[in-house]
């Protein structure tokens, strides 16, 4: 999936830094966190019988989804191979993992589930419109309304995060007809990112400075995205 030549997030980029940081800055923890967001607000189609976790990471997401929805066959992928050998590790037994970016997904899925990533990429709209042609239903957890000096993010070098999430950033695939319905919730997030929650007290204190400087708090939007089945030629659910 090409991105700007500016934009940081590519595959080395990302090998490194499950190699070195991913754990030492919290992001096993944060991406259970926000999993379990999510399952919290969100419920699951009943139908549905498999999952894809794109962006898996180290794969801290699917033992939650396991927990709420054991019958559901499980598979995560990610362009790392750091941090699929880690997942492998850890959740081998409860679901598949391979080493795929966007353009790389193959078969066809009830459910794909994209937490925290698409914000890492300016052409989002054009992945998830991609994803789709892989699944019946798409999820994608996403920062809501983050800005920088009160403006929305663009492609800045050095950054990881490059685009600002609102209500209808989604809404082009309705007019693609790449999906037919587009839903979201809002979940605030206030610990999510960063290391392990500060004591209560240091909490209180940056939710008054916030206050005061007019930041609004952390918070997800969750976009559930039903496919129109177009562009799908994979058949029938299979993991």
């Amino acid at each position: 999936m090409r991105v700007s030549p500016i934009n940081k997030n590519t595959v080395e980029t990302w090998e490194s830094y499950f190699q070195a940081d991913w754990e030492k800055n919290a992001g096993r923890r944060q991406t259970a966190l926000f999993a379990r967001y999510f399952l919290d607000t969100v419920r699951l189609p009943p139908e549905a019988k498999t999952l894809l976790d794109v962006g898996c990471g180290m794969g801290d997401a699917l033992p939650e989804i396991h927990a709420r929805y054991p019958h559901l066959k499980l598979k995560g992928c990610d362009v790392s191979a750091n941090a699929l050998e880690k997942a492998r590790q850890s959740y081998g037994g409860i679901a598949d993992f391979e080493e795929w970016g966007f353009d790389d997904i193959e078969g066809h899925y009830d459910v794909i589930y994209c937490s925290n990533t698409l914000e890492h990429f300016e052409n989002h709209v054009d992945i998830a419109a991609g994803l789709l042609a892989h699944c019946r239903w798409l999820y994608i957890l996403v920062p809501y309304m983050e800005l920088k000096d009160g403006k929305r993010l663009t492609v800045d070098p050095g950054e990881w995060h490059v685009a600002t999430f609102d209500e209808r950033t989604f809404d082009p695939l309705l007019k693609r007809a790449a999906a037919t319905k587009v839903r979201h919730w809002l979940h605030p997030c206030p610990i999510a990112w960063g290391p392990p929650p500060a004591p209560l007290w240091k909490r209180a204190a940056r939710k008054v400075k916030n206050t005061l400087l007019g930041r609004p708090p952390r918070a997800e939007i969750f976009f559930e995205v039903t496919s129109s089945g177009r562009g799908n030629t994979h058949g029938h659910a299979n993991g």
